[in-house]
């Protein structure tokens, strides 16, 4: 599986640490009571093509798949992924690549521990060729204290040997924020940095710097009544000129229904759209298993629904949610 394939069945929850379940108010029609709306279909067009396009299914609250069709030079393709449970948990994710005649598995991520706080302490990420031997294996293993992240290290096979790739540290100020990310190398180097910075208990600024690479960039966020509605990337040689930006709608319940993705020069833009039905889900827990954690936890991103609001600690979008928080996996 290619990187691109992973984040198409993750679209739905791109970026995003936060995420709940929208309320329709039913007061409307004489009912006390209000109902929550997941995402069941979501479309991702390139400059107003259509590029992909997915179906999510549920078992009760709980997500157990995707379809999905790429439109690539003329060709259909065809994808699908599925989720198993464990006591209730997100146990493995499964993708699938269609031929004439079968599925073909392209990747999968299986938890292997847990922690005593009912975390994932190791997540195991294999890619596969088309003919079912292993392509790659990552492994990510997570270290937590008092509900807090403390420590990721990402490992991998070489030559048969499990080796440690690289290990990042989270540091937190005395409210539980998430403040700084500290990557090293294998050979204890300092890889990279992020340093997040909090208004208000709203991530506004968050600085990535990779010395090795000549990555240096911040990401502005700006909000409207806590909700996110924008995230501008500068590079730290323009840091006046836009490079990347990202524009955020919602409908009359809070539910995002959709992100643009524009890159400034050239005006090129990637959009996704999400449709919502009835019932609850668990996409978060989803998503940080699936995606294996590649997003730097204080993105205050939106998933596709409503975030949630006054909740001290550490992740964005409002809420400063925290990783003791039970939907968090």
């Amino acid at each position: 599986m290619t990187k691109t394939r992973l984040a198409g069945f993750l679209a739905l929850l791109l970026s995003a640490v936060i995420i709940s379940s929208c309320k329709k108010d039913s007061s409307a029609s004489g009912g006390s009571s209000s109902a929550a709306t997941r995402v069941t279909s979501y479309a991702m067009y390139q400059n107003s093509n259509l590029y992909e396009s997915w179906i999510n299914t549920y078992s009760g609250n709980q997500l157990t798949g995707s379809t999905s069709k790429a439109y690539v030079n003329g060709y259909e393709l065809h994808y699908k992924t599925t989720i198993d449970y464990n006591n209730n948990r997100v146990s493995a994710i499964t993708s699938y690549d269609s031929t004439a005649s079968a599925w073909i598995k392209e990747y999968d991520a299986v938890v292997t521990s847990w922690s005593a706080e009912g975390f994932p302490s190791e997540i195991i990420n294999t890619f596969y060729d088309a003919s079912g031997f292993v392509r790659q294996q990552n492994i990510n293993q997570f270290t937590y204290s008092s509900g807090q992240l403390k420590e990721k290290k990402q490992l991998y096979y070489y030559m048969g040997t499990l080796t440690q790739y690289q290990r990042t540290e989270y540091n937190y100020d005395q409210n539980a924020r998430l403040v700084k990310e500290v990557t090293f190398n294998q050979d204890s180097s300092q890889y990279g940095t992020v340093d997040i910075t909090w208004q208000n208990n709203l991530v506004v600024q968050a600085h990535f710097s990779i010395p090795a690479a000549y990555v240096n960039f911040k990401i502005v966020y700006t909000y409207s009544s806590g909700k996110l509605i924008n995230d501008t990337q500068y590079e730290d040689d323009t840091p006046t000129v836009p490079d990347i930006t990202d524009e955020y709608s919602y409908d009359q319940n809070g539910c995002l229904v959709s992100k643009k993705n524009t890159i400034i020069a050239s005006s090129q833009y990637d959009l996704w759209q999400y449709t919502y039905g009835e019932g609850q889900g668990n996409i978060r827990e989803v998503f940080k298993i699936g995606a294996g954690y590649e997003n730097w936890n204080g993105n205050p991103d939106p998933y596709p629904a409503k975030p949630r609001t006054g909740i001290p600690g550490v992740f964005g979008a409002g809420t400063g949610q925290t990783l003791s928080d039970p939907d968090f996996y």
